[in-house]
């Protein structure tokens, strides 16, 4: 099942992805990197934001928030994910269920359920905490205009740019 994102903005991601495939195409890791460093520092005020939203809930799920680029033909872009792969065993759904909260919850939007201390007789209904959509929210433009500028410098750098 294809992971949907809680929040999500975005910029033409085809400059970017043409961008990436010409510098590899002449093995210009240098500048590769230059672009990759520019895009994180773009996402790093949205992820430190987003890392404070989650530790007033848990901080094992703040610790897990990270910032990630991707140049290939199906992700490309810059990435702030809470990683599933990083929480102890048995946590491993908190980051989503704080963010989106559950399906299975008879209806009740906004909350989720979870078995008290792993016991399966007695469940409760948790509110959600959202720690991602808040922190990118009103900062669309923002972030856009910090990577539109990033992947310019390059472009520019290299003769590909308008």
């Amino acid at each position: 099942m294809p992971r949907t994102p809680a929040a999500e903005t975005s910029v033409d991601a085809s400059q970017l992805f043409h961008l990436a495939v010409a510098l590899k195409s002449v093995d210009d890791k240098a500048t590769l990197r230059s672009l990759r460093a520019g895009l994180r520092a773009a996402a790093k005020p949205i992820a430190d934001r987003a890392r404070q939203n989650a530790a007033e809930v848990s901080s094992k799920v703040a610790a897990t928030i990270t910032v990630e680029t991707a140049f290939t033909a199906s992700r490309t872009g810059v990435f702030i994910t809470a990683k599933r792969n990083k929480m102890p065993a048995g946590h491993a759904p908190l980051p989503g269920l704080l963010e989106r909260g559950s399906q299975r919850n008879g209806g009740a939007s906004g909350t989720f359920r979870h078995p008290v201390f792993g016991d399966d007789t007695n469940w409760v209904s948790q509110p959600m905490h959202p720690f991602l959509a808040p922190a990118v929210a009103g900062q669309q433009e923002k972030v856009a205009e910090t990577v539109r500028a990033a992947v310019d410098v390059e472009l520019h750098r290299h003769g590909l740019g308008g």
